[in-house]
C-alpha cells in the first residue's frame, strides 16, 4: 500500500510491514551496474570463472543478483549500462536452471584494462 517495489514479490512489506495483497507491476529492463564480482571457485553445475552482478534496475531502487552474460567474466565495471535478459545460468543435476542475466550495452566507466583470467 506504500508503493515500495520489491523483486522477487514478498509476503511483507519491506519498507511499511504491510501485509495486504501486493499488485504485480513490470519492472523495466535497462539496468545499471551497481557492484559486481567474479567467482573462480567451481561449483557443481557452473564454469569458472563467472561474474555475478548486482544491478540497480531502471529508474527504481530494485536491486537484483544476477549473472553476466554475453561478455567475458570480470570485463565489467560500475555504471556500466545493460538489459536484463532470461539465459539458462546452470545445469543441476541434468535439469537446467533459468533465471535473469545482465546484458551489458555499453561501458559508461572509463576502462580500467583487461582482467586475466
Amino acid at each position: 500500500s506504500c508503493g515500495t517495489l520489491s523483486a522477487p514479490p514478498r509476503f511483507r512489506c519491506i519498507e511499511c510491514g504491510s501485509e495486504e495483497p501486493v499488485e504485480t507491476v513490470a519492472l523495466p529492463r535497462h539496468a545499471v551496474v551497481h557492484s559486481q564480482t567474479t567467482v573462480h571457485v567451481p561449483v557443481p553445475g557452473k564454469q569458472t570463472p563467472y561474474t555475478l552482478v548486482i544491478a540497480q534496475v531502471g529508474d527504481t531502487d530494485v536491486r537484483l543478483l544476477v549473472h553476466l552474460t554475453g561478455a567475458l567474466a570480470g570485463s565489467t565495471r560500475i555504471d556500466d549500462r545493460g538489459t536484463l535478459v532470461f539465459r539458462r545460468v546452470a545445469v543441476r543435476s541434468g535439469v537446467p536452471d533459468y533465471g535473469y542475466a545482465f546484458l551489458p550495452t555499453e561501458r559508461s566507466a572509463p576502462d580500467h584494462g583487461t582482467v586475466a583470467s
